[in-house]
């Protein structure tokens, strides 16, 4: 699936996602990934599909609610275009909502990475929703306020 829709050509997409396929399909181009995946589908393929199925893992909504505020992209993107910093002061990820700033922590382990980016997405559902009045900075612990 994922090698047909790399190949798609532009008028086989959706309009909102054509841009963002064509981004996608460039880098992996420049990196010769692509080619890799056209050749040998099978090998690639645990590049992409998850090996084991957690219950209680986030969405990809669930990571985009938390550090944007918002369930679904939005019909003309983002402003500001979302980033990503990697921090190590932090067991927990970081986000702002105003910047649309996800800052991730650097683990040792892996497992200990995914523990705590689950633990703290799942508790924090709805916080920073853009139906507020305020843009609060999501995190676990306090929440910081954008000035």
């Amino acid at each position: 699936l994922i090698c047909k829709i790399l190949s798609a050509k532009s008028y086989e997409l959706p309009f909102n996602m054509c841009f963002l396929f064509t981004r996608f399909r460039d880098g992996l181009t420049s990196l010769g990934v692509l080619d890799a995946l056209q050749r040998y589908p099978l090998q690639t393929k645990c590049l992409f599909v998850k090996a084991e199925k957690v219950e209680n893992d986030v969405s990809l909504e669930d990571i985009l609610v938390f550090f944007t505020g918002c369930d679904s992209i939005p019909a003309l993107g983002f402003s500001p275009k979302p980033s990503l910093e990697f921090i190590t002061h932090s067991r927990f990820p970081v986000a702002n909502t105003c910047e649309n700033i996800l800052r991730i922590p650097v683990h040792a382990e892996y497992t200990d990475f995914r523990s705590d980016m689950n633990f703290a997405i799942r508790n924090s559902p709805g916080f920073g929703r853009l139906e507020h009045s305020h843009c609060p900075e999501l995190q676990w612990g306090p929440a910081l306020h954008c000035p």
